[in-house]
Protein backbone atom coordinates (compact mmCIF):
# COMPACT_ATOMS: atom_id res chain seq x y z
CA UNK A 1 0.00 0.00 0.00
CA UNK A 2 1.31 3.55 -0.76
CA UNK A 3 0.42 6.89 0.84
CA UNK A 4 0.62 9.94 -1.76
CA UNK A 5 -0.41 13.56 0.01
CA UNK A 6 -2.27 15.58 -1.98
CA UNK A 7 -3.40 19.34 -2.14
CA UNK A 8 -5.10 19.10 1.31
CA UNK A 9 -5.91 15.41 2.06
CA UNK A 10 -3.67 12.05 1.70
CA UNK A 11 -4.63 9.83 -0.59
CA UNK A 12 -4.00 5.96 0.10
CA UNK A 13 -3.71 3.67 -3.31
CA UNK A 14 -4.08 -0.32 -3.32
CA UNK A 15 -1.19 -2.08 -4.90
CA UNK A 16 -3.45 -2.52 -8.17
CA UNK A 17 -3.67 1.57 -8.51
CA UNK A 18 0.20 1.95 -8.11
CA UNK A 19 0.51 -0.87 -11.11
CA UNK A 20 -1.83 0.51 -13.15
CA UNK A 21 0.05 4.53 -12.50
CA UNK A 22 3.41 2.90 -13.11
CA UNK A 23 2.11 1.16 -16.74
CA UNK A 24 0.78 4.28 -17.28
CA UNK A 25 3.88 6.15 -16.99
CA UNK A 26 6.04 3.99 -18.64
CA UNK A 27 3.86 3.56 -21.62
CA UNK A 28 3.96 7.53 -21.56
CA UNK A 29 7.85 7.34 -21.46
CA UNK A 30 7.83 4.53 -24.21
CA UNK A 31 5.66 6.34 -26.60
CA UNK A 32 8.59 9.39 -26.80
CA UNK A 33 11.12 6.85 -26.63
CA UNK A 34 12.62 8.53 -23.30
CA UNK A 35 13.52 11.24 -25.79
CA UNK A 36 13.67 14.74 -24.56
CA UNK A 37 11.43 17.37 -26.57
CA UNK A 38 12.09 20.98 -27.48
CA UNK A 39 8.96 23.07 -26.33
CA UNK A 40 10.89 26.41 -26.73
CA UNK A 41 8.44 29.16 -28.75
CA UNK A 42 10.60 28.71 -32.09
CA UNK A 43 9.94 25.01 -32.15
CA UNK A 44 6.06 25.43 -31.92
CA UNK A 45 5.92 28.06 -34.71
CA UNK A 46 3.98 26.59 -37.19
CA UNK A 47 6.31 26.90 -40.14
CA UNK A 48 8.26 23.84 -38.27
CA UNK A 49 5.06 21.80 -38.45
CA UNK A 50 4.55 22.80 -41.81
CA UNK A 51 4.28 19.19 -43.58
CA UNK A 52 6.21 18.71 -46.71
CA UNK A 53 3.35 17.46 -48.52
CA UNK A 54 -0.60 16.96 -48.44
CA UNK A 55 -2.39 14.69 -49.94
CA UNK A 56 -5.26 16.51 -51.75
CA UNK A 57 -8.66 15.00 -53.48
CA UNK A 58 -9.02 14.82 -57.27
CA UNK A 59 -12.24 16.96 -57.03
CA UNK A 60 -10.34 20.10 -55.31
CA UNK A 61 -7.43 19.29 -57.46
CA UNK A 62 -9.72 19.80 -61.05
CA UNK A 63 -10.80 22.80 -59.96
CA UNK A 64 -7.27 24.65 -59.63
CA UNK A 65 -6.10 22.59 -63.59
CA UNK A 66 -5.00 25.34 -65.69
CA UNK A 67 -3.46 23.92 -68.74
CA UNK A 68 -4.87 20.53 -69.86
CA UNK A 69 -3.75 17.91 -72.67
CA UNK A 70 -5.73 15.08 -74.11
CA UNK A 71 -4.17 11.74 -74.41
CA UNK A 72 -3.02 10.63 -77.77
CA UNK A 73 -4.14 7.26 -78.08
CA UNK A 74 -1.04 5.36 -80.90
CA UNK A 75 -2.95 4.27 -83.80
CA UNK A 76 -2.92 0.88 -83.48
CA UNK A 77 -4.57 1.13 -79.98
CA UNK A 78 -8.56 0.09 -80.66
CA UNK A 79 -8.67 0.19 -76.38
CA UNK A 80 -11.19 2.14 -74.39
CA UNK A 81 -11.48 2.05 -70.62
CA UNK A 82 -10.04 4.88 -67.48
CA UNK A 83 -6.58 4.95 -66.58
CA UNK A 84 -6.57 5.79 -62.10
CA UNK A 85 -2.73 7.75 -61.65
CA UNK A 86 -1.49 8.93 -59.16
CA UNK A 87 1.24 11.81 -59.07
CA UNK A 88 2.77 15.21 -57.48
CA UNK A 89 2.30 18.35 -58.01
CA UNK A 90 5.26 20.80 -57.25
CA UNK A 91 4.87 24.01 -55.77
CA UNK A 92 5.29 25.78 -59.46
CA UNK A 93 2.15 23.87 -60.63
CA UNK A 94 3.61 21.53 -62.41
CA UNK A 95 3.38 17.17 -62.23
CA UNK A 96 5.78 15.27 -60.80
CA UNK A 97 6.47 11.56 -60.22
CA UNK A 98 3.31 10.26 -62.10
CA UNK A 99 2.11 6.49 -61.33
CA UNK A 100 -0.15 4.57 -62.68
CA UNK A 101 -2.47 2.71 -60.14
CA UNK A 102 -5.38 1.37 -62.57
CA UNK A 103 -6.45 0.75 -65.83
CA UNK A 104 -5.54 -1.17 -69.48
CA UNK A 105 -2.15 -1.69 -70.20
CA UNK A 106 -2.29 -0.39 -73.50
CA UNK A 107 -3.38 2.78 -72.68
CA UNK A 108 -1.09 3.57 -69.35
CA UNK A 109 1.60 5.20 -71.42
CA UNK A 110 -0.60 7.31 -73.74
CA UNK A 111 -2.27 8.64 -69.80
CA UNK A 112 0.64 9.66 -68.29
CA UNK A 113 2.45 11.24 -71.12
CA UNK A 114 -0.43 13.77 -71.38
CA UNK A 115 -0.78 14.33 -67.91
CA UNK A 116 2.78 15.28 -67.52
CA UNK A 117 2.11 18.11 -69.49
CA UNK A 118 -0.88 19.52 -67.90
CA UNK A 119 -0.35 22.43 -65.03
CA UNK A 120 -2.26 23.61 -61.97
CA UNK A 121 -2.28 26.59 -60.22
CA UNK A 122 -0.33 26.12 -56.74
CA UNK A 123 -1.52 24.81 -53.48
CA UNK A 124 -1.06 27.27 -51.03
CA UNK A 125 -0.87 26.46 -47.50
CA UNK A 126 -1.02 29.59 -45.25
CA UNK A 127 -0.02 31.43 -48.12
CA UNK A 128 2.74 29.89 -49.17
CA UNK A 129 2.95 27.18 -52.15
CA UNK A 130 3.44 23.23 -51.06
CA UNK A 131 3.35 20.01 -53.00
CA UNK A 132 0.46 18.10 -53.17
CA UNK A 133 -0.34 14.08 -54.06
CA UNK A 134 -2.96 13.81 -55.60
CA UNK A 135 -4.61 10.78 -58.34
CA UNK A 136 -6.68 12.07 -61.61
CA UNK A 137 -8.87 9.30 -64.28
CA UNK A 138 -7.86 9.92 -67.81
CA UNK A 139 -11.38 8.57 -69.64
CA UNK A 140 -10.34 7.26 -73.30
CA UNK A 141 -12.81 6.80 -75.71
CA UNK A 142 -16.18 6.96 -73.55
Amino acid sequence: MMIAYGWDRCIVLGMKSVRIIALVLLGVLAGCGGRAFDVSPASASPRNSRPARLRVSQGVMEQSLVHYVKPVIPGDVQAQGDVTLSFWVGTDGAVEKVTALDGNPMLIHAAIEAVKQWRYTPYLLDGEPIEVETRAVVSFGK
